[in-house]
């Protein structure tokens, strides 16, 4: 079924930030990468 809604949700903005010079565990880059692919825009 599709879900019709009568009230639009309002865009959500974010913002991921981090130090180039630090190092990143795993989980911590496939998280930013997994954030970059989904909230992806045009």
């Amino acid at each position: 079924k599709e879900l019709h809604l009568e009230n639009t949700i309002s865009p959500i903005y974010t913002q991921i930030a981090w130090h180039k010079d630090k190092w990143m565990t795993v989980p911590l880059r496939q998280f930013i990468d997994v954030t970059r692919e989904f909230f992806v825009t045009d």
